[in-house]
């Protein structure tokens, strides 16, 4: 099964909800395929919801995703004032514990944290859950 990405605008934050199988290749066209969601309509602040998403990656493939999100966004950076406020929320084994992905994408200036729930997310994006934008 392939990586699955829909999207809804709820009120301040953009919610991508993430399904399927990891694979590195298809997990960096996605990021690439949402980042351009995120410019058309502007989001600042963005949750990625992996909890539907399966998969153990390895800890070169957790180096090498934080490395493309931060390359991707430097590379579209023209498109936007500011890059967005990005919360993950997965559980391991596709978070590890060590945060490497996320580490790797804020050492390059990515505003990037993981969390192991949608509300912990939210919380520090500063945005309540809701409804339809």
């Amino acid at each position: 099964m392939s990586i699955s990405v829909k999207h809804e605008m709820k009120k301040g934050y953009l919610h991508f909800e993430v399904t399927g199988d990891f694979a590195l290749e298809e997990a960096c066209r996605t990021f690439s395929e949402a980042l351009q969601v995120v410019d058309r309509l502007a989001a600042a602040k963005v949750l990625v919801d992996c909890l539907g998403l399966r998969g153990a990656p390895t800890v070169m493939e957790h180096y090498r995703y934080g490395e493309f999100i931060a390359a991707e966004l430097m590379r579209q950076s023209e498109k936007r004032k500011k890059n967005p406020q990005l919360a993950y929320v997965a559980r391991t084994p596709l978070r590890d514990r060590a945060d490497l992905s996320v580490t790797v994408a804020g050492n390059r200036g990515v505003f990037i944290k993981s969390f192991d729930t949608i509300e912990e997310g939210l919380a520090w994006l500063g945005v309540k859950p809701g409804g339809p934008q």
